[in-house]
């Protein structure tokens, strides 16, 4: 049974998984609800 748990506002996602790409950047983040679209992972900057 498939669920689909980034379209049940009462479950929040986990993480996404780290991309297995060497080039790619793993940003972190966290889970923001979006009345429109469901769970969307916001990017957190990061000053340096």
């Amino acid at each position: 049974m498939m669920v689909e748990w980034h379209l049940d506002r009462n479950v929040k996602p986990e993480p996404p998984e780290p991309i297995d790409d060497p080039k790619a950047i793993q940003l972190p983040g966290e889970w923001v609800w979006n009345e429109k679209i469901g769970w969307v992972w916001n990017c957190i900057d990061i000053e340096d």
